[in-house]
């Protein structure tokens, strides 16, 4: 039965004569206020302010006149088994969460962290400290839970693995980072253009492009990138590293994103299609502006004579024949092309030769 904020619950008893006990004297016919039942009805209140709980009690009376004038035997234990009911109201609302209060303050930047430990990690960031290191490598880490994700890479462990497509990560986060490729979820949202990112640190080197932030420099040539991960990938150039091979024809790649798509070559998988047509396509660059065909939209226009594409590294093709600029090398005679596609169709007489 509900009341107010809680439940009234009935717990039902009977009282019995104890073995140990004599029975009380036989009643009479004209005597039997001993028979009497009592119902005993307590109220428990929840109320939370008050630093004592009250109780209230009533005694009834509910022993019909047919039972008062019962003899012996029978009658008399049925009278002692006769139930006593109590009523208790349990509070259904629910409980207030706990909220840790958050006490640790950093003294450079002001953030506070709800422990000690959260605290000493932040701090790294402003000292630079990376006090893990991998014995393998010698890489360092700030935290030695990215020692032991980075330590994986080694090993070859990968115990995290997608339920629906099989492949496998050394990290937690890897893997939901890579199951909104299959929900097309993306959480995070440039609050300028309004362009939306399945990961927050492709968000973050996406804003830079509208800042034109670009804290990582080269210490050879001094070019400045907006990411890590550009300024690396920069730097093999300097160092002619190509770290990522393909293990069926051997070619090498400075970038692991472009091992796994080379490969696609070889598996024939086209992961990205077309609603329109149904056409496939092994990048989703492609698949985007092949879209473009349908709608007819030309994002990249000439400033010199007011040509369109939409595609970029046509446009950038087109600039090249203003500007008279030629970047790409033929390694084995040394002529120069304006765009990757003449400088492929030029390398087949020499592979003809």
């Amino acid at each position: 039965m509900a009341c107010g904020n809680g439940v009234w619950v009935a717990f039902y008893s009977t009282v019995s004569l104890s073995p140990s006990r004599s029975a009380p004297p036989q009643p009479s016919p004209t005597n039997s206020t001993w028979m009497q039942q009592l119902l005993n009805f307590t109220f428990i209140s929840d109320q939370r302010s008050t630093a004592t709980r009250q109780m209230s009690s009533k005694t009834l009376s509910t022993i019909p006149e047919e039972q008062r004038e019962m003899d012996k035997g029978p009658g008399l234990l049925h009278a002692m088994l006769q139930p006593v009911v109590k009523l208790y109201r349990i509070d259904t609302r629910p409980a207030l969460p706990s909220v840790k209060p958050r006490r640790h303050y950093c003294d450079q930047c002001g953030k506070s962290f709800t422990s000690s430990y959260l605290l000493k990690i932040h701090k790294i960031i402003h000292t630079g400290e990376k006090p893990y290191c991998c014995d393998q490598c010698g890489k360092r880490w700030t935290t030695k839970r990215d020692l032991e994700v980075h330590q994986r890479l080694h090993t070859g462990e990968k115990p995290y693995s997608c339920d629906q497509c099989g492949k496998s990560f050394t990290a937690s986060s890897s893997l939901v980072v890579h199951k909104r490729t299959h929900t097309g979820e993306k959480p995070y949202s440039c609050d300028q253009c309004g362009k939306t990112y399945g990961v927050i640190s492709h968000l973050v080197v996406h804003k830079r492009t509208h800042s034109g932030r670009k804290p990582f420099g080269c210490g050879k040539c001094g070019k400045f990138f907006s990411s890590s991960q550009g300024l690396k990938t920069h730097e093999y150039i300097h160092t002619g590293e190509r770290p990522y091979r393909c293990d069926q024809c051997g070619k090498s790649f400075t970038q692991n994103s472009h091992l796994t798509i080379h490969q696609r070559i070889h598996t024939g998988e086209k992961p990205y299609s077309c609603d329109q047509c149904g056409k496939s396509f092994t990048v989703s660059s492609s698949l985007l502006v092949h879209k473009r065909t349908h709608t007819g939209e030309r994002p990249y226009g000439c400033e010199t004579c007011g040509k369109a594409y939409a595609c970029l590294d046509a446009f950038k093709a087109h600039q090249y024949l203003h500007t008279g600029e030629k970047p790409y090398c033929c390694d084995e005679c040394g002529k120069r092309f304006s765009t990757k596609n003449h400088l492929k169709q030029h390398q087949i007489i020499h592979t003809r030769e």
